[in-house]
């Protein structure tokens, strides 16, 4: 599975019809929380912005941004991120970096101490 999410080549569709399923549950409960957050607060989520692995699947943005009737994509957290690594070592880490949302908002909370 890892690899179809890198490199999903011709296919695209064969991946979306296995994780439909799950996307279309996942989506909808999110959607009861958006749906929760806008009626508790009063505000209107404008968009919505994905992390981690499986946002790197083929089509997952747009099947999410469909059930929420929102601009969905993926979110970069280290886009603007200034690293001192090697060229080579900074682009894979780059390529990567949706899998360490977690591990980089831990880093983030360390240094702020």
């Amino acid at each position: 599975m890892e690899q179809l999410k890198r490199e999903p080549q011709e296919r695209e569709k064969e991946i979306l019809d296995a994780v439909s399923s799950a996307i279309d549950d996942l989506g909808n409960e999110v959607r009861l929380s958006l749906d929760f957050f806008e009626n508790e607060f009063e505000k209107e989520v404008t968009s919505v912005k994905l992390s981690g692995g499986g946002s790197r699947l083929v089509g997952v943005p747009e099947a999410l941004g469909e059930i929420f009737s929102k601009s969905t994509e993926r979110w970069d957290p280290v886009e603007n991120l200034e690293m001192s690594l090697s060229p080579d070592t900074e682009e894979s880490f780059r390529q990567n970096s949706s899998q360490a949302i977690i591990a980089l908002g831990l880093a983030a909370r360390l240094g702020r101490k």
